[in-house]
């Protein structure tokens, strides 16, 4: 029986919304959420059948690091604990923003009075506005050199998240995007191999154009254009770009 209504449960949901998000359910009768792991001071409770979206797993061994109701709080894992695939969006309720939980070697590089205007942390990754600019192969592989990858956008939380980054910059400049369809004409890929279920194109783009292969996000609209990945007739491409890590 729970199984069959699960299943309508989500199918029904997933027709109202788009996108999904790493979470972790419980399936104890009452599971308690502590402010440190060891079992510190109880923030709150998850009872049967809750989920909550999960920032990390298995830092410390055996505990998850879940968002509960604007704070990070850690959850012993047991057999009736599972990390799934919610769908929809986390509810505005239980977002939290920590950069505090991002690389502390990228944090460390920055001054703290500008920490807030470079950096920003939502749900599994913590994002990095690079102040430098450069060619998307630059981009790309800078990310990968620090240890994560293009910024990835897969809901209008994190584009709106990755524009207000992008306002930060002086003078005002648009950034690359960890999209592109480089490897066959037509076909967009995220550079993690993500599927593409959220776009923000401008009316007029994506159009078929072997030269503007990859993507970059405007610093106005927000909006998604079509940009040369790096030089094409005497004209070399440079911008900014959003880096993204795991937590």
């Amino acid at each position: 029986m729970y199984t069959l209504l699960t299943v309508v449960y989500c199918v029904a949901f997933w027709a109202l919304v788009t996108g999904d998000y790493d979470c972790i359910c419980n399936y104890n009768v009452e599971a308690t959420i502590h402010s440190s792991p060891a079992e510190g001071q109880p923030i709150g409770y998850m009872y049967e059948f809750d989920c909550k979206p999960l920032i990390s797993i298995g830092k410390p061994p055996g505990w998850g690091l879940v968002a509960f109701e604007h704070k990070a709080g850690y959850l012993a894992i047991d057999a009736n604990i599972d990390v799934l695939m919610c769908p929809g969006s986390p509810s505005d309720g239980d977002v939290v923003y920590r950069i505090d939980l991002c690389p502390y070697k990228f944090l460390s590089e920055v001054h703290a009075n500008i920490q807030n205007k470079v950096f920003r942390q939502y749900m599994r990754y913590c994002y990095e506005l690079r102040l430098k600019t450069g060619t998307w192969p630059d981009a790309s592989k800078d990310c990968s050199e620090r240890g994560g990858m293009l910024v990835v956008i897969t809901d209008p939380h994190v584009q709106s998240l990755v524009h207000a980054l992008v306002n930060n910059l002086q003078p005002p400049a648009d950034i690359w995007l960890g999209f592109s369809d480089r490897d066959e004409e037509g076909v967009w890929r995220w550079v993690d191999g993500q599927p593409t279920s959220y776009t923000n194109w401008t009316p007029i783009d994506p159009v078929y154009n072997d030269i503007k292969d990859c993507a970059i996000m405007s610093h106005d609209s927000g909006s998604w254009m079509q940009a040369e990945c790096s030089f094409y007739m005497l004209h070399t491409e440079r911008l900014s770009w959003v880096c993204q890590y795991g937590i």
